[in-house]
């Protein structure tokens, strides 16, 4: 599942942005760092699998996570939620990989639920399986469109 997570970041989610940015519904988009410095502790670096640049300024990150690593899956759940807190991008739609299609084991599968039962992301956002690509380009579409017409919650 780790190559599917790769071919997913380096190949499918920049194509699915030209896509988007063709079609004027992005400006742009972009995988830089973001960096939130604390008064107490030191300042956490997030790498995001991509963040998407509106017409109006405002942010979505997108993020893939895999359950299959359930150190990093945790973290690809949380930092999207501190971006938003912290008003770096206004929404985030997370892909899970499906762990059924892949064959894991099932602890992957009650992750992915505990996910969608405890974790629940801001409003705004949303947290699905990944479908495929072509479906991923609709519900991608969709979200962003969705997401440039809501005003920007404030915390």
């Amino acid at each position: 599942m780790r190559d599917l997570h790769k071919k997913i970041v380096d190949e499918i989610l920049p194509r699915l942005a030209e896509k988007l940015k063709q079609e004027g519904i992005i400006s742009d988009y972009n995988r830089r760092q973001e960096k939130i410095p604390f008064e107490t502790l030191p300042e956490i670096k997030i790498n995001p699998d991509l963040v998407l640049d509106l017409p109006n300024r405002k942010k979505i990150i997108i993020e893939v996570a895999n359950p299959k690593d359930p150190k990093r899956f945790i973290g690809e759940l949380i930092y999207p939620k501190i971006l938003i807190y912290y008003e770096r991008i206004t929404a985030a739609m997370v892909f899970v990989l499906n762990p059924q299609e892949q064959k894991r084991h099932k602890r992957s599968l009650s992750e992915d639920i505990a996910l969608h039962e405890s974790l629940r992301m801001p409003k705004g956002s949303r947290t699905v399986t990944w479908p495929g690509e072509d479906a991923a380009y609709g519900w991608l579409k969709h979200f962003v469109e969705r997401s440039s017409r809501e005003p920007r919650k404030s915390r």
